[in-house]
């Protein structure tokens, strides 16, 4: 009796250890953008589909603007994935120099959003309820 209690003690240590562990891992993903895998090509296959549209989020690691965005940014994906496609793409990366100058960005954060292959609205900025709206697939003003 007293080692299947000592037993079934090293199991729940190591399950809440595990769960913390995941917590812990889920809040980091949280606090960092997830870079899309191979965002030239993803972009493409996006914008050639014609249900949903597409939405272009630049970042820069090191910068305090994307840093102070990036959970709301996070938690809008997660709330939206379904009605939009998003590439997430770092300037730092060989692809997200590429677009950057494809698309003539110039400030970080930017959310562009496409429709049918066509940019048809762009956001600059740190404001939530912007960023909210472009994320939900609204045309800014």
């Amino acid at each position: 009796m007293i080692k299947f209690m000592k037993i079934a003690g090293i199991i729940l240590a190591l399950l809440s250890i595990f769960k913390i562990t995941n917590l812990g891992l889920n809040e980091y993903k949280k606090s960092y953008f997830q870079d899309s895998k191979n965002p030239i090509e993803q972009l493409k296959k996006f914008n050639n589909n014609q249900s949903k549209p597409t939405i272009l989020i630049f970042h820069k690691e090191g910068c305090s603007d994307c840093k102070s965005v990036v959970k709301f940014v996070n938690k809008e994906l997660l709330l939206n994935i379904d009605k939009v496609n998003y590439v997430v793409v770092s300037t730092n990366s060989k692809s997200g120099k590429a677009l950057i100058h494809q698309y003539s960005v110039y400030k970080v954060p930017t959310f562009i959003l496409f429709n049918h292959n066509h940019e048809i609205s762009r956001y600059e900025d740190t404001e939530k309820n912007q960023i909210s709206e472009i994320m939900n697939g609204k045309i800014l003003n």
